[in-house]
């Protein structure tokens, strides 16, 4: 079972999905980042699964989210194809809207 789980990475039939909360409200709701990296090819695909405005921030998270997120905050699920370092951390810096709380990408 566990080989066929390696092998299954291996042939690219298992994808996977990350899910992130980033700063601020993402102009499209889904769509693809493919800035390169090192030169190197690179991609993520996204898709917004929730927008939280800073009250929601403050009532349903804490209310220091809100105060430091004055954007507010979007739930998005991440795909991407290469793996490379910090690919998604960077990927969503690239686009202005870094993951909450990333001491080096982020907000």
């Amino acid at each position: 079972p566990l080989q066929q789980l390696s092998l299954a990475f291996q042939q690219r039939r298992i994808r996977k999905r990350y899910r992130a909360l980033v700063s601020g409200r993402l102009k499209e709701s889904k769509g693809v980042i493919d800035t390169p990296m090192e030169g190197k090819e690179t991609r993520t695909d996204f898709a917004v699964v929730e927008y939280f405005s800073p009250a929601d921030l403050r009532e349903r998270w804490c209310v220091e989210a809100g105060e430091r997120l004055p954007e507010g905050a979007s739930l998005v699920d991440l795909w991407p194809k290469h793996g490379r370092t910090h690919q998604i951390r960077r990927h969503m810096k690239s686009i202005g809207n870094p993951l909450v709380q990333d001491l080096r990408y982020g907000a």
